[in-house]
């Protein structure tokens, strides 16, 4: 009797410690704790980020993002699939082109500053067999871990650089008319 007690209270208590650490086993995904800098998580995140399929494997590591930039980014990639595989998003945001794959990524970060009370890690992107640097921005919020928030990339147009929230908003535009489109065309399909 009293070792099924002792047996009950030691299976109660490994499940509170387990319990207990799950927050930080989710933010582990992100290979940072609350000392990790802002260069060292964004350098985690783009050696992860050489070992996928491409941007399409962001859901893995979800913690790594804001929650209204993650929410941006899959109703784009959601839309995007109900949209029976119209590119709306034919690029690789994370990457800054679509003519490579991920594992061809080596990434540097140069520096870091604070813009408009948000942390900004400038990322150099090279890739194998091609001389050219591409150049991006990661913009971080720190919650308490560090998330991306926003991606900004070189835009010869204008003189600051675009920011991939814009062009998700624009996206998500795109997204609401090939939806409306399809519903008013399954909607005459159905009176014929």
């Amino acid at each position: 009797m009293m070792k099924k007690k002792l047996s009950s209270v030691i299976s109660g208590l490994s499940l509170w410690v387990v319990l207990s650490i799950l927050p930080s086993v989710a933010f582990s995904q992100c290979l940072q704790d609350k000392t990790t800098t802002a260069q060292a998580f964004v350098t985690n995140f783009y050696r992860w980020y050489s070992t996928t399929q491409g941007f399409t494997d962001y859901p893995k590591k979800s913690t790594c993002f804001a929650p209204e930039f993650l929410a941006a980014l899959d109703k784009v990639v959601k839309g995007e699939a109900s949209c029976e595989g119209e590119a709306i998003l034919d690029y690789d945001p994370f990457g800054s082109t679509n003519a490579f794959e991920p594992k061809e990524i080596s990434a540097k970060t140069t520096k870091d500053e604070v813009v408009d009370g948000k942390t900004q890690v400038s990322v150099d992107l090279h890739y194998k067999g091609d001389a050219e640097v591409h150049h991006l921005k990661i913009e971080l919020v720190k919650n308490p871990f560090w998330q991306i928030s926003d991606i900004l990339e070189p835009d010869s147009t204008i003189p600051q650089n675009r920011r991939l929230t814009e062009v998700l908003k624009l996206l998500n535009k795109e997204v609401e008319e090939c939806l409306s489109q399809k519903a008013a065309h399954g909607s005459a399909m159905k009176k014929k």
